[in-house]
């Protein structure tokens, strides 16, 4: 494991995450297992009701719900919610596809499937070998679905120098005195520059004036 994650934006923006350790996640796992117990205990409080109200029926539809309660938790929390279950939010940590971009519905569930065949008996330690072992801290199903968890906290931001390597650049007249500009803004024209060539014509000359 590196403990690292660089991603760099189409804007040469190199965005540092810290790779979520492997004592976070187990964490953020078992805050997450300590809720699904509590919302299983209560379908099968439901259960029984219904049970009561309808012969004996009802139990086998709150049954099927209840099967398939952790793969809807997972699904919806991480795919919906912003790559964030409650446990993970509770510590900081955050999935994302391991591109940079938010974590995907689809990446979230196959996630989640591949959670429960990692949980079998004797695959815990595969499970997490793998997480010891990759450079970014993935298990199986991330790897698989193509996710990373990080601390839901960049490390920093980087910026990569202007294409233009020396001598006066080509566009230096058009930004005027920088005497006065701030590392922030300076930034903004850095990287407009970056991105000049390939903005439309019409957004060039606008971006000129």
């Amino acid at each position: 494991m590196t403990g690292e994650l660089h991603i760099l934006t189409p804007e040469k923006t190199v965005v540092s995450w810290r790779t979520a350790g492997l004592g976070s996640r187990i964490g953020a796992f078992l805050i997450d297992v300590l809720l699904l117990y509590i919302i299983m205990t209560g379908l099968t409080v439901i259960g029984v009701f219904v049970d009561l109200a309808s012969g004996g029926l009802g139990s086998y539809f709150i049954m099927a719900i209840a099967g398939f309660t952790p793969f809807i938790y997972f699904t919806l929390f991480e795919g919906l919610g912003g790559g964030q279950t409650l446990g993970k939010r509770a510590l900081g940590l955050k999935t994302i596809m391991a591109d940079g971009t938010p974590v995907t519905t689809g990446a979230a569930l196959l996630r989640s499937i591949l959670l429960i065949a990692d949980l079998l008996p004797g695959l815990p330690l595969v499970a997490i070998g793998f997480m010891i072992t990759n450079e970014k801290s993935q298990r199986f199903g991330d790897l698989v679905a193509g996710t990373v968890v990080i601390r839901n906290k960049p490390l920093n931001y980087g910026y990569t120098p202007s294409p233009h390597r020396s001598g006066v650049h080509h566009y230096e007249s058009a930004i005027g005195d920088v005497d006065l500009v701030t590392i922030e803004e300076y930034r903004a024209l850095k990287m407009l520059c970056d991105r000049f060539p390939q903005l439309t014509r019409e957004t060039q000359i606008h971006s000129l004036k």
